[in-house]
């Protein structure tokens, strides 16, 4: 995003959507324009079937995404375009311009009024909350940011390696290392590695 864009966004009023803690949610709803509506279902086809890598790695970069999704309804003349992210919208909005420029500029060129310049057009912010509306109820069933969810994942990965090798097993039979297995904090780790 420019320099220009995002002093544009500073001064900004706030954004639309609800949040929960950390997270929020950003729910838009967008005309297709008249004549696209195959062309929009095989972009979004394409998309889905992008590697699993590719989309992936946008999703790393922008580092906040929770998840997205593209529905076209009322016979492919409407698109909703949702997500749940971490956040302040701005930094997040600016993050996808960054690195999901692709798939949105793919996408959003079978949208009505979407500016040629796409996500570096100065006035695309504005654009995009024209086009948001706030969820009337939302619940994260989770706590956690993608953050800490990676790490929380990989630190299990990597508890789960560590239970399964000979050096875990040999210190299990060490009487030495007894009094701490015999703990409770370490029964509830080895009850929760084993859920």
């Amino acid at each position: 995003m420019s320099d220009e864009s995002a002093a544009s966004t500073s001064t900004a009023k706030p954004r639309p959507g609800r949040k929960q803690g950390t997270t929020g949610e950003l729910t838009t709803f967008w005309e297709v324009k008249k004549g696209h509506e195959e062309a929009l279902r095989q972009a979004l086809e394409t998309l889905d079937n992008w590697p699993i890598e590719e989309k992936t790695f946008a999703g790393e970069k922008i580092g906040t995404l929770h998840d997205r999704r593209w529905v076209l309804f009322d016979d492919d003349t409407r698109m909703l375009f949702a997500t749940n992210y971490d956040g302040e919208w701005v930094p997040y909005i600016e993050a996808f311009a960054e690195h999901n420029a692709a798939a949105f500029n793919m996408i959003f060129t079978h949208i009505e009024g979407w500016p040629e310049a796409g996500l570096n057009d100065p006035k695309v912010f504005d654009f995009i909350v024209a086009h948001q509306s706030t969820a009337k109820e939302y619940m994260r069933f989770y706590d956690g940011t993608v953050q800490e969810i990676r790490r929380a994942l990989a630190l299990q990965n990597a508890f789960n390696e560590l239970i399964e090798s000979a050096a875990f097993r040999q210190a299990v039979d060490d009487p030495k290392f007894q009094p701490l297995m015999a703990t409770p904090e370490f029964q509830a780790v080895l009850d929760h590695a084993a859920d």
